[in-house]
């Protein structure tokens, strides 16, 4: 008997792949969803895919009403929705008018009560940036590079009454890069999550998915009012990997940050650093020592090796030249005269008194800073008289220092999509 050839062997190979495509795509059934999220990537890209594969997709709930346009020229209907529990009712009426097989929770910051759980008939997916039981909760990318973690990735799991708790269907391994930030490793784990949300809709369409029960023994949990100790202020008596490490943990780029910036504080003033460069030497002066000053870059001591400072900026945001911040803080020559100052600041602990005066430096790309400091005062009237300052980030803060003798840090987060006030003493 003749031995096929090798292209006859491809043929078949060739046939047998097309053919199990074909029954693969003949045994899919399309199914019937409504999805709550926000966000280009992942969230609009993963609706695409279900409009792509004919899934019939009753309505979009979103945080975010700018998303309303997007969805009408989809020819979706759109809910939007606010932070407070006020949107239950119009959430379930909304959900209630079809029945349906999925919900899909795609980063979405709205909690879902046991109520919207129950409407659809085969579960609530949700999308969580982490592996699950490890890193439930908020902002897991910052506490993953804190933590220096090796090893990151995403989840998909069925959502039950306990936050990101449910069992597992789906997840996505990934190495995180000794340079990461922030925001790049949520727009790696956002990337993931796309990327897999094809091969996960064929399964629940197949009813091929395999559910796994979390280990919750295992479990850790980030709330979103935990943020860094003292108000993002780190301290040059620290080696230098580990500035590098906080800062690029708190490195959110052009992504809405609710963690913090990275701070030091020099007397009176803070000053937010995005960047470090770390040298391959160490000058062997004590920490926080300015080794040396040129146009366009600060080099200071650490514990161990020196680091460069190419980049200032004040506590608004804008970018403060070099020069004039060596002239505004008196570091005219290679001494400990400056930011030596801020070398132990890392043990001063957030404290308020009643008749501290706070500046806040709020949100004000969308919201007019007269509304938003009507609303401030009246949520923080307990700390008196307070000053509105705007602020280039995508979040907002809240310092004050009284004297030198009574310092105080406060965290402040001030959501215009929502209204609310985040504090974290």
């Amino acid at each position: 008997m003749t031995r096929p050839s090798r292209w006859q062997r491809q043929c078949v190979t060739n046939f047998s792949f097309m053919e199990q495509l074909h029954r693969r795509h003949h045994n899919s059934k399309a199914f019937s969803c409504y999805v709550i999220g926000q966000e280009v990537l992942p969230c609009l890209e993963c609706i695409q895919i279900l409009l792509d594969r004919d899934c019939k997709i009753y309505g979009f709930i979103s945080l975010d009403n700018e998303l309303r346009q997007w969805s009408v020229k989809q020819n979706i209907p759109f809910l939007g929705i606010n932070y407070d529990r006020s949107s239950d009712r119009y959430l379930i009426e909304f959900l209630s008018q079809h029945s349906f097989d999925y919900l899909f929770s795609i980063e979405n910051y709205y909690l879902l009560n046991e109520d919207v759980l129950k409407l659809p008939r085969k579960g609530a997916v949700n999308y969580h940036n982490s592996l699950l039981p490890r890193y439930a909760g908020c902002e897991v990318e910052h506490w993953a590079i804190a933590n220096r973690e090796k090893t990151h990735g995403i989840t998909w799991h069925f959502m039950s009454k306990q936050v990101d708790a449910g069992d597992i269907i789906k997840q996505v391994f990934f190495e995180v890069s000794p340079i990461e930030t922030a925001f790049s490793l949520n727009e790696k784990s956002d990337r993931a999550a796309v990327k897999s949300f094809s091969q996960l809709i064929d399964e629940l369409a197949t009813n091929r998915v395999s559910r796994v029960k979390q280990n919750l023994e295992e479990r850790t949990y980030y709330a979103f009012s935990k943020r860094p100790p003292v108000g993002c202020v780190f301290s040059w008596n620290l080696c230098a990997d580990e500035i590098d490490t906080f800062i690029r943990s708190l490195t959110y780029s052009c992504n809405r940050n609710y963690v913090g910036t990275p701070k030091i504080a020099i007397d009176n003033k803070f000053l937010i650093v995005p960047k470090i460069r770390i040298l391959n030497f160490k000058s062997g002066v004590p920490a926080g020592t300015i080794v040396k000053i040129e146009l366009k870059s600060i080099q200071i001591a650490t514990q161990t090796n020196d680091v460069i400072l190419t980049e200032i900026l004040t506590i608004e945001g804008n970018k403060l030249p070099l020069t004039k911040a060596v002239s505004q803080f008196s570091c005219h020559r290679p001494d400990r005269s400056c930011f030596t100052r801020l070398a132990h600041c890392g043990g001063i602990a957030p404290k308020t008194r009643k008749n501290q005066s706070i500046s806040i430096c709020l949100q004000a790309d969308r919201t007019p800073a007269d509304e938003l400091a009507s609303y401030v005062k009246a949520e923080l009237s307990v700390f008196g008289q307070i000053e509105i300052r705007q602020s280039k980030f995508k979040m907002c803060q809240l310092f004050f220092f009284k004297n030198l003798k009574c310092r105080s840090i406060i965290e402040f987060n001030f959501d215009c999509c929502s209204g609310r006030v985040y504090t974290k003493l």
